[in-house]
């Protein structure tokens, strides 16, 4: 399926380095212009109708939604009038075995968010009390379940759909992995709370994201990954999702970090800033580095 997609993009290889940059002005553009209509679609509604305040929970879902839905919506534009492609072209290939390769991004996702979470825990830096749905939240809950999947996979089509195979295709997939990463720890510069080590994780999550990406050829594993880290860590675990108190649209389970040492609880951006996600991610990557590299080199020997 790898072969499919990046076929496609065989006449990129010649392109100078005008259209990287390109790339990478309009990779922002497109989220910035997303987030400012999706944002201001909001804003128009509360003014419009301030009784709608007290439904802020799911309209934060929907705001999410709108966001993302605008971003998807406008790369699959610019690549369509740009570069005369489809869906496919961004790595987004359908086939009998997208449900599959989607829920084992769920599955690794909530299992390595959960190895960091207990790493944290036996640091004694985070409690955990039990709460349960309230009955009024549970539209918004499920509201923000289709957010995170449409998010996920924004931020996804956006990133390693879009820029990674563009400028590794032209510079080097070691180039693609690298720029595409550092451009989406860089998105996660103005959160709240952000730090060194934050932007450093982010981008890690980018490179391991990268190479899982590549090694199975498609989009969806990373997607799944996306949707169930940012699901797991805010509203069943009810922490702070890059600096963002997602706990708010409804959480199963309360978080509470217990230690002022940011190192380990990554402070008010979440767990993502903790040096407990940057062990994790860098195993990730050695592993997905070997497993990658093993693969090719049995390609190669075929």
């Amino acid at each position: 399926m790898e072969d499919k997609w990046l076929e496609q993009l065989k006449e990129e290889k010649n392109k100078a380095i005008r259209w990287d940059i390109l790339n990478m002005i309009l990779a922002i553009g497109v989220l910035l212009i997303a987030q400012l209509i999706g944002n201001s679609i909001i804003k128009f509604g509360l003014q419009l109708m301030p009784g709608l305040y007290s439904y802020l929970p799911l309209l934060l879902g929907i705001n999410l939604i709108i966001n993302a839905s605008l971003m998807i919506f406008l790369i699959y534009l610019s690549v369509k009038c740009i570069e005369g492609k489809g869906l496919t072209s961004l790595g987004l290939i359908f086939s009998h075995k997208t449900i599959q390769s989607y829920g084992k991004g769920i599955l690794t996702g909530t299992m390595m968010l959960l190895v960091v979470v207990a790493i944290v825990a036996l640091g004694g830096g985070i409690s955990f009390e039990i709460r349960g749905i309230d009955p009024s939240q549970i539209l918004s809950f499920g509201v923000v379940i289709l957010a995170w999947m449409i998010q996920g996979a924004s931020e996804e089509i956006l990133i390693r759909g879009y820029l990674l195979p563009r400028i590794g295709t032209r510079r080097g997939f070691a180039t693609g992995i690298v720029v595409s990463s550092v451009c989406f720890g860089m998105l996660h510069l103005f959160n709240s709370g952000s730090s060194v080590i934050a932007i450093l994780n982010i981008s890690l999550t980018g490179i391991f994201l990268a190479l899982y990406t590549l090694r199975t050829g498609n989009l969806w594993i990373a997607c799944g990954w996306h949707t169930a880290w940012n699901f797991v860590q805010g509203n069943i675990l009810g922490l702070n999702v890059s600096g963002n108190p997602i706990g708010v649209t409804g959480e199963l389970i309360r978080g509470t970090m217990e230690s002022r040492n940011t190192l380990l609880t990554g402070g008010e951006f979440g767990i993502e800033a903790s040096l407990a996600t940057t062990l994790v991610m860098l195993a990730a990557i050695i592993i997905n580095l070997f497993w990658y590299t093993e693969e090719r080199v049995e390609e190669t020997s075929r």
